[in-house]
């Protein structure tokens, strides 16, 4: 059986009914004795997930890893000098391929 809570209740309540929708249950939120909205737990989309990532990679917001580790691609790298803008090691590091 949901839960039903009223906007009020749930702003006061928020944490408590997000640990119940974590739990897998439902939660109705009422404003005014009316059903507005409702809290379901969150279950991903497989589907969804690979057209998203290969819009990502496309548009060059995303780039696929190469498997390394953050440690391991940070290795070698020098950093910025205190005479050095930020830009200008971002170019540097542009030129060099990282």
């Amino acid at each position: 059986m949901e839960k039903v809570a009223s906007v009020t209740t749930l702003k006061a309540s928020l944490s408590a009914y997000l640990s119940l929708v974590k739990a897998g249950e439902e939660v109705l939120v009422t404003e005014r004795g009316r059903p507005i909205a409702r809290l379901v737990p969150y279950q991903s989309n497989p589907e969804q997930e690979g057209p998203r990532l290969e819009r990502l990679y496309r548009d060059g917001i995303l780039k696929p890893g190469n498997g390394q580790s953050l440690i391991e691609a940070l290795r070698g790298r020098r950093a910025a000098r205190a005479s050095e803008s930020v830009v200008e090691a971002l170019l540097q590091e542009r030129e060099n391929g990282w």
